[in-house]
């Protein structure tokens, strides 16, 4: 943004020293900016601000539903997060299971992986106190990874990639687990490679090592562990009660409603994966919304200012805009010079802020699973500089006199 701002500055003093003689709209309008290059250079760079906090704001605005049906997404490729109220014994990965509990075997490419659960403190958003023991989750490692489900942002040094993080074997009553990346962040203050303490079913100090976070997810607020080191430590813990479900896309509703009917004796809550993600990001979405609704007012009110700018501007100007008249230029001319040179500032400072936000947001979107909301921010842009653009032609419009000549000529 710097070095963008000095080279507009350059730009400023370079049409101002021009020894260009032409007369033209375009001509006169670029060395208008030059003359007060100190002024229009602080203008163009407080728009550029307001504009890279609006619109990097905006950038974080994350929708992660909208590639919900990749495996990698905050979804897991899942259609269904199931909890019940009563464990659920059976495999329902396996055909005796879904015999079992009642699950057709009609319905196509059926996926369902099962957590058994020693329920805690819940660590997600929705939760704002800080939380020192989240509930647990075991699951069998294998399962996500044959899927590649979810997204891992940060993992430890010198550990086997992805989900097989969880297969390690560390020293003493170590395990390794994993989390959402903003649940180890903000719900417990932690980072990758600390360890939280356990008290197991023997009444010996377990620690949960934390080895790797994954991006916004159905399971925020749980801590995973793999099922063989859930069972050694809590095992009385039988039968699961989270379930991920998946099918044939045009499967989904037949699904529902088998697992409504089948799981409803063990007090099912069933909900669509995409809803329970909305959920979460809904409490980061409303804190974005709010500080962009505070930088877009600010830059309303900022973009109101170049219009007072202007009309102070035309009115230290009187003699220079009689000149113009003497040399025969009309006032429509000098009104479209003004409003181009005034457009043009605020161009130049929204392309710095715009530019200046890519820079800023691209790590972060190299990293991420979600993608650019760049339909926001192209009505972010629009809303900007339409408002700018009415406020320089209504300035200028109001400021300029038909009858320079007639208030100088007695000077």
């Amino acid at each position: 943004m710097t070095g963008l701002i000095s080279l507009i500055g350059h730009g400023f003093l370079y049409f101002r020293n021009n020894q260009n003689n032409s007369l033209s709209i375009i001509s006169l309008s670029l060395r208008n900016l030059g003359f007060h290059y100190k002024r229009n250079m602080l203008i163009s760079s407080v728009l550029a601000i307001g504009v890279f906090i609006v619109l990097s704001t905006g950038a974080n605005r994350a929708d992660f539903t909208r590639n919900a049906n990749n495996n990698s997404s905050g979804t897991g490729g899942f259609l269904y997060y199931i909890e019940t109220s009563l464990p659920v014994h059976a495999d329902l990965q396996s055909r005796p299971g879904r015999e079992e509990t009642g699950i057709s075997d009609e319905i196509k490419e059926t996926t369902f992986i099962q957590f058994l659960r020693y329920k805690n403190d819940d660590a997600s958003c929705l939760n704002l106190n800080k939380i020192v023991r989240p509930t647990i989750l075991g699951v069998k490692p294998g399962l996500l990874a044959e899927r590649n489900s979810f997204f891992f942002v940060n993992q430890q040094d010198n550990t086997p990639e992805g989900w097989k993080m969880l297969d390690m074997h560390l020293a003493g009553n170590c395990i390794p687990a994993v989390a959402d990346q903003t649940v180890i962040t903000w719900g417990l203050g932690k980072n990758i490679g600390d360890s939280i303490e356990y008290t197991n079913e023997k009444g010996q100090q377990l620690y949960l090592v934390l080895v790797g976070g994954i991006e916004s997810s159905v399971l925020q607020g749980n801590i995973l562990i793999s099922e063989e080191n859930f069972i050694k430590h809590f095992p009385s813990v039988s039968g699961s009660n989270i379930i991920l479900a998946d099918a044939a896309p045009n499967q989904t509703e037949a699904l529902k409603e088998n697992l409504q009917e089948a799981l409803n004796q063990y007090g099912a809550n069933i909900q669509t994966t995409t809803a329970r993600l909305d959920t979460f990001n809904s409490v980061t979405n409303t804190y974005l919304d709010i500080f962009m609704a505070l930088g877009i007012l600010a830059l309303i009110i900022g973009t109101i200012g170049i219009a007072i700018v202007i009309v102070k501007s035309i009115r230290s100007e009187k003699q220079q805009l009689a000149m113009l008249q003497a040399l025969g230029i009309t006032r429509k001319d000098i009104i479209r010079i003004n409003i181009l040179s005034y457009t043009l500032l605020l161009i130049s400072g929204i392309i710095v802020g715009a530019v200046s936000t890519f820079f800023a947001v691209f790590p972060g979107l190299m990293n991420a699973n979600a993608p650019l909301p760049v339909q926001l921010l192209i009505v972010i842009i629009s809303a900007i500089l339409l408002n700018g653009v009415i406020w320089i032609i209504a300035g200028t419009k109001l400021s300029i006199s038909k009858q320079f000549l007639a208030e100088i000529r007695g000077e």
